[in-house]
């Protein structure tokens, strides 16, 4: 990617239950350039305590985790993280209109149906890579 050679990288954590789920969005994103994964959790509580020592720049979250779920993660992040902008994107394979309004409502940035949004989550990191995310800045 042109103009990033000493940029920060793009720092991304993948809150997911699946395994296979995990090394496919790990697949897609790994031929960008300047991108970190920085960590991942299969639960909410192991979810949260990691992201709040790591912060990345942008966390996929799924809905349905083997305990908890990432609604709940999201909620936690964005309260205690609150002057960090943090981009978080909640992915399910059971979207509904209903579930995307909700999600988009208690404070995700975007959302992503794995079953026919999934390429979504490549041009998302992509993008975050072409300008890096501000300081969430209180008013």
């Amino acid at each position: 990617m042109p103009g990033t050679a000493g940029a920060a990288p793009t720092r991304v954590f993948v809150v997911e239950d699946s395994a296979a789920i995990y090394e496919r969005i790990v697949e897609d994103i790994s031929s960008l350039e300047n991108v970190e994964i920085v960590g991942t959790a299969d639960r909410e509580k192991q979810a949260i305590a990691a992201i709040e020592k790591t912060p990345p720049d942008i966390a996929f979250v799924d809905i349905n985790l083997l305990e908890g779920n990432g609604l709940n993660v999201m909620r936690e992040v964005r309260k205690v993280l609150s002057k960090i902008k943090l981009r978080i994107v909640i992915m399910t394979n059971f979207a509904s209109p209903v579930l995307r309004k909700r999600s988009l409502a208690l404070g995700a940035d975007d959302f992503i149906d794995k079953l026919t949004e999934f390429g979504r989550i490549r041009e998302i990191v992509a993008a975050m890579g072409k300008r890096r995310p501000e300081k969430y800045v209180p008013r």
